[in-house]
């Protein structure tokens, strides 16, 4: 793997924790 491949890994895990903290706070509201 190189560097890119692993930073682009990196951003979309962390764009997807940060959809799944949005909607758990949608949902409790």
């Amino acid at each position: 793997m190189d560097v890119a491949t692993i930073n682009a890994a990196i951003y979309i895990l962390k764009v997807t924790k940060e959809g799944k903290t949005a909607a758990k706070k949608i949902v409790i509201r």
